[in-house]
C-alpha cells in the first residue's frame, strides 16, 4: 500500500464542536489515518510521502466516510459552527 499526504486543506476533526484546523494536513499511511494538524507543525517524514495532494480550499472531514449528498439535509443535525462553516465555505 502506499502512503498518502494531505496538504492545507481545512480539516474538519470532528474532535469537539469547534475544532477547525487551517491550512491543515492529514497524512495517511496503509489506508489508515496515522496524522494530522498543522503543516507549520509537519513532522519532517511526512514529506516524502508516496502520493501528496495540495488540498487548499477544499475541506476534509477525516474519517467521515459517504458523506456524499446527505450533508446539505442535515441542518438540524449538524452542529451550528459546523453548518455556518458549511454554508461559509462550500
Amino acid at each position: 500500500m502506499t502512503s498518502i499526504l494531505l496538504l492545507y486543506p481545512t480539516v474538519l476533526t470532528m474532535v469537539s464542536e469547534n475544532d477547525v484546523i487551517d491550512e491543515g494536513y492529514i497524512y495517511i499511511d496503509n489506508g489508515k489515518i496515522i496524522s494530522a494538524g498543522k503543516v507549520s507543525e509537519l513532522p519532517h517524514d511526512y514529506r516524502y510521502a508516496d502520493l501528496v495532494l495540495n488540498l487548499r480550499g477544499r475541506i476534509v472531514l477525516p474519517g467521515f466516510i459517504s458523506y456524499h449528498k446527505e450533508i446539505p439535509y442535515t441542518g438540524r443535525i449538524l452542529p451550528t459552527p459546523l453548518l455556518k462553516l458549511f454554508k461559509n465555505q462550500v
